[in-house]
């Protein structure tokens, strides 16, 4: 399935140190949250083949994987503290 949500299982496995491959969607690549999550751009087999395959060379066998921080997505839109919105309609 191709989608623009991400959903929560491949952050999830990206933060406990698993290789996460994912489909890229216009405005979003998890890639750009996270160095073992890999984006495929144009899904079709070979593209998603390809990535597979990095993730199975960067995992290495037997390896225990550190945990990593999955950053906040990246947004051209502003920040907006709640306070500062419930402030303007009031």
């Amino acid at each position: 399935m191709v989608s623009p949500h991400p959903s929560y299982p491949p952050l999830e496995m990206a933060s406990a140190g698993m290789q996460v491959v994912a489909n890229a969607y216009e405005g979003k690549d998890l890639s750009l949250r996270a160095p073992n999550i890999r984006s495929v751009y144009g899904l079709n087999p070979q593209a998603l083949a390809a990535k597979i395959g990095e993730a199975v060379i960067a995992a290495s066998p037997g390896r225990i994987v550190a945990p990593v921080s999955v950053g906040a997505p990246h947004s051209v839109a502003p920040t907006l503290r709640w306070r500062d919105v419930v402030d303007s309609i009031w």
